[in-house]
Formats: structure tokens, C-alpha cells, sequence
């Protein structure tokens, strides 16, 4: 039985890191400042430098996150006794780097975070917009979950084919597709992910979108008859089907005892990513306002994942399946919305998700910190 031991005070480490990172341009977003003063070019190299290591520190000492403590527990498991229920590359990885901690973290989750960074780096996006949404709506993401690492190869192998090399197309698609197939080696849920780009080729249409806001609520109840059936015949077939009904089980279990400290912080973060779709669905789809071709597409792929991950968020049962969705949009997300505030002038709506985002964030750690103070100490 591997022991968690949380602790509160190295917690202020992931609150200064965050304030660093969001103080510096969050005014130049929420004053839609980059839409008539973009980011001089000069300036572009510094920032993505410092921010870097500012995004690497806050991941490697990601004390901010419970999953921190769980993965110092299975890596120091995997230390002792060997491999656990991790894909190879990360064991690999344990036994090649020296043993700490630390070090291993700071291998995978500085490998995502420059992968990420390059895909964002060469759609050329707004960088200090880019900057304020990142850390807004994906630096706690980023820090949880080793699976970030495939997804930054595989959205950054997917730029060089929506976004080719100049000249070298066809290199630039060797590599694109080398790095897609690479991903699926760094988490089990890859498939699922690499799957849903079938869907960008298409264009979502006004009638499209109208057909699947009525269909949402029928499907929603199918999801439901299907998870029983999924759960009751998973606790007959053993293994690994098993082990995920005994999880769906303790989900709803768990979310039975959830209270208003439980829904705030869903309704903070959850809110600001469904208005922006919202928001971005009508003026791209509705009113025809014209994307970029390699923005187009992953404006496809957030809307698709974000609309089947909320089939699942009103099941208790299916809460992991919902958040394993939602992790495969954060990515393309920040590239529509970085390139959507970027290129108009800020609403009183665009700076409202903005306020919202970042109370969830303030929320999340002065919750989390109360809570280990008041549960373990300093």
C-alpha cells in the first residue's frame, strides 16, 4: 500500500511561480492590448525562454497538485520493486536518469513542456497572450499528468503537416507523422487521442451545430444506460475491466459526499471553456468569421473532444472518462483562444471568462493550501 505525504508549505512555491507568470500580461489580455500592439518580434526569444523555466520549475516541483505526491509514491514503488502500471518509455526513464525524484520529473515534464512550447512557437502565435491563457487555463493541467508529454509530440507533429516547412513539405510531413506515431508510446489513452484528428478535415456547419445542442441531452441518457451495462459486466470479466469499475465505483461514491466546495470550483473552471467555445463557435460558424486553415482545424478538434467529453460529466460514474477527454482539448484550445483574443478588440464577455479563469486558479490553491493546513500541518 503506497503512502501519499502531502504538504502545504512547499505549496508557495507553485504560488509565486503562478503569479509570475500571469501578473506580467494579464492586463495586456483582459485590455485586448495585442489586437493593436502585438508583440514586438525582439521581444518574442526572451519570453519564451523565461517562460520556459518558469513552466519546467512549476511542473517539476508541481507541490500544488495531490498527483504530485501520488507519483512520488509509484516512482519510489517502481525504485524498490520494479516495474508498476506505467507505459515503458517512463520506466526506462527511472532506470537510465539517476534516482531522485526530481530529476525524472524534470526529464518528462520539461520534455512537455518544449513540445508544447514549439507548437505553439511555430503556429506563431501572440506570445504575450499566449502567455496569460496558457497559464490561466493549462499550467495546473500541464502539471498533473506524465500524458502531456504524448500530447505535446502529438499536436506538435500535427503543425508540421497543417503547417508545413516552407520548401521542405514533404520532410515536414515525415516528421509530422513521425511524431504523431511516437506519441502513442507516452500514455494509454493516446489511441483515443490520435483517433479524434480524423475529425479536423471537416467544417462544422450553423445546422451541425443546432442538431447536436438538440441531440446533446438524448445522448447524454445514452451514456448513461451504456456505463451501467459497461460497470456491470466489467465486475465479471476481471483485470483491468475490473479495476476500472472498482474506480467508476468509488467516483460515484465519492461524488455522492460532493458539496458546495466541490461544484465551485467545476463551475469556475468549467464555465469559462464552454462560454469560449460558445463564443468562438458563433462568431466563426455563425457570423463566418474567417480562421487561419491551421487554426481552423484545431478549432475542430476542441469543439469535437469538449463536446463528447460533456456526455460524460453528468454521469458520477464516468468522471474520469470526462476528464481524460477534456485533457486531449486543453492544447488545441489555447491555440484557438490565444489567436481568437489576439486578433479583436476584448468584450465585456472575453474579459469575463478571463476573470473567472483566474479566480478558479486563485481558488484552487488557497483551497488546496487551507485544506493540507488544516488536515496535516505545515
Amino acid at each position: 500500500m503506497m503512502e501519499y505525504h502531502y504538504e502545504a508549505l512547499p505549496m508557495m512555491v507553485n504560488m509565486l511561480l503562478f503569479a509570475a507568470m500571469v501578473t506580467p500580461y494579464f492586463r495586456h489580455t483582459y485590455l485586448g492590448k495585442s489586437w493593436n500592439h502585438p508583440c514586438p518580434t525582439y521581444e518574442i526569444r526572451p519570453i519564451y525562454y523565461r517562460w520556459a523555466l518558469l513552466i519546467i520549475a512549476y511542473c517539476t516541483f508541481g507541490f500544488s497538485d495531490r498527483d504530485f505526491f501520488h507519483y512520488q509514491a509509484l516512482y519510489e514503488e517502481i525504485v524498490k520493486h520494479g516495474p508498476e502500471h506505467m507505459e515503458p518509455v517512463y520506466i526506462w526513464l527511472i532506470d537510465v536518469l539517476p534516482k531522485n525524484y526530481y530529476v525524472w520529473r524534470f526529464t518528462v515534464w520539461g520534455a512537455a513542456t518544449l513540445s508544447t512550447l514549439w507548437t505553439f512557437r511555430r503556429l506563431r502565435l501572440e506570445t504575450k497572450t499566449l502567455e496569460c491563457i496558457f497559464t490561466l487555463y493549462f499550467l495546473m493541467v500541464l502539471s498533473i499528468m506524465r500524458g502531456n508529454l504524448g500530447l505535446g509530440l502529438c499536436f506538435l507533429g500535427f503543425t508540421f503537416i497543417v503547417k508545413p516547412i516552407k520548401y521542405q513539405k514533404l520532410w515536414s510531413y515525415i516528421l509530422g507523422m513521425g511524431l504523431i506515431i511516437s506519441s502513442y508510446f507516452f500514455h494509454k489513452s493516446m489511441f483515443v487521442t490520435l483517433m479524434a484528428l480524423a475529425v479536423t478535415p471537416f467544417r462544422l456547419k450553423k445546422w451541425q451545430v443546432i442538431i447536436l445542442l438538440l441531440l446533446f441531452p438524448l445522448l447524454v441518457m445514452y451514456v448513461a444506460d451504456w456505463l451501467q451495462l459497461f460497470i456491470a459486466s466489467a465486475g465479471d470479466e476481471g483485470g483491468e475491466l475490473d479495476s476500472l469499475a472498482i474506480g467508476a465505483r468509488y467516483a460515484e461514491a465519492e461524488a455522492s459526499e460532493t458539496n458546495i466546495f466541490g461544484m465551485l470550483p467545476k463551475f469556475l473552471q468549467y464555465t469559462p471553456i464552454v462560454g469560449s467555445l460558445s463564443l468562438v463557435t458563433y462568431h466563426v460558424t455563425f457570423r463566418r468569421e474567417r480562421l487561419p486553415k491551421y487554426i481552423y482545424v484545431f478549432y475542430i478538434y476542441w469543439f469535437a473532444v469538449t463536446y463528447v467529453s460533456f456526455l460524460f460529466f453528468f454521469q458520477n460514474t464516468s468522471n474520469w472518462l470526462f476528464i481524460r477527454f477534456m485533457f486531449m482539448s486543453y492544447i488545441p484550445m489555447i491555440i484557438v483562444l490565444t489567436w481568437f483574443y489576439s486578433n479583436r478588440k476584448a468584450t465585456g464577455l472575453m474579459k469575463f471568462f478571463l476573470v473567472m479563469i483566474l479566480l478558479y486558479n486563485i481558488y484552487k490553491l488557497c483551497y488546496e493550501f487551507y485544506w493540507r493546513i488544516r488536515e496535516i500541518g505545515l
